[in-house]
């Protein structure tokens, strides 16, 4: 839009005012006012020539650009300290794991599980010689009447 106004400004011989001409610092400084609304700029819109509004335009949409220029500047320098989103989600994340975490440590969590290593210990050695294979040995394969396996295995939890 801008090159459009600046076009319609050539082309019909209306002046380009300068950065710092008293129109151009008027129009920012009435972009400073809160809170910005149209109603800001209607009585000027209303009552002034084509090339004026082409103009107050123009400053509107340098002054636009600048403020988004700031921003973008502001969100580049952010994301090479912070990181992107998804870094700031996941190290909010891990931080909230090890908050809830370091809270719910106490002494009787600590030594739970070494009295569980130590009182299942041996049950687990002796469960290791154990095998969860499928039993096969059903009453129709014993009886030669279906060859198949059946549809639901039984475990044998016998010795290997």
């Amino acid at each position: 839009m801008l090159a459009d106004y600046r076009d319609y400004l050539r082309v019909r011989d209306f002046r380009l005012w300068e950065k710092d001409s008293k129109e151009a610092l008027y129009v920012r400084k009435l972009g400073r006012k809160k809170p910005q609304t149209f109603e800001v700029y209607r009585e000027i819109y209303e009552s002034r020539t084509a090339d004026v509004i082409a103009n107050i335009a123009i400053c509107l949409i340098r002054q636009t650009n600048y403020l988004l220029d700031q921003q973008l500047k502001t969100l580049e320098k952010e994301f090479l300290e912070l990181g992107g989103l998804r870094e700031r989600m996941t190290t909010a994340r891990l931080n909230y794991r090890d908050q809830r975490t370091n809270a719910s440590i106490t002494p009787i969590t600590l030594i739970l599980p070494m009295v569980f290593r130590f009182f299942f210990a041996i049950p687990l050695t002796l469960a290791s010689n154990y095998s969860l294979q499928p039993n096969h040995d059903s009453p129709a394969k014993r009886s030669g009447t279906n060859n198949n396996p059946p549809r639901r295995s039984r475990w044998d939890c016998g010795y290997r």
